[in-house]
C-alpha cells in the first residue's frame, strides 16, 4: 500500500518491517528491523521488530541469500568507521562500512531509533 494512513489503519497502528540491504559491490547483505507505531500526531520508530514471525522471516531471507552465495554482515561489521573514506553524505572519518556498501542516507545506529519521531502532518 502506498498510503501510510490506510496501511496503519489496517494494521492497528503498528508495522514491523524487515529491510534487506544488498550491496551492489560485494555479495553481502544486511538485515535491519524496524518497528513503527502511529499515534494521532506521530510516527514513532524503534529498531526492534516485535512480531513473533520476525525470526522466521529473517531465517528464510538468510537461507535464500546464502543459497546465492551472499554473506550477511553483522551490526559490528557494518558500523565500523573507515577513517580515510567519505561519501556524498558523510565527511572523511564518519563513513561506516554500511555507508560504503549499502546506503549513506540511512542510519543503523540503535540509539538513533530510541529517539525518532516524525510528525504525521
Amino acid at each position: 500500500m502506498d498510503d501510510d494512513q490506510a496501511l496503519f489503519q489496517r494494521l492497528a497502528g503498528t508495522v514491523d518491517e524487515l529491510i534487506v540491504f544488498v550491496s551492489p559491490l560485494l555479495p553481502v547483505f544486511y538485515l535491519l528491523e524496524q518497528h513503527t507505531c502511529q499515534t494521532a500526531e506521530w510516527y514513532i520508530f524503534t529498531n526492534q521488530a516485535t512480531s513473533d514471525k520476525t525470526e522466521e522471516v529473517k531465517n528464510a531471507v538468510r537461507k535464500t541469500f546464502h543459497a546465492f552465495g551472499y554473506q550477511e554482515i553483522t551490526y559490528q561489521e557494518a558500523s565500523r568507521i573507515i577513517p580515510a573514506v567519505c561519501t556524498e553524505l558523510k565527511n572523511t572519518g564518519q563513513a561506516s562500512v554500511f555507508d560504503c556498501l549499502f546506503e549513506d542516507g540511512v542510519t543503523i545506529c540503535p540509539d538513533f531509533y530510541k529517539k525518532v519521531k516524525r510528525r504525521i502532518k
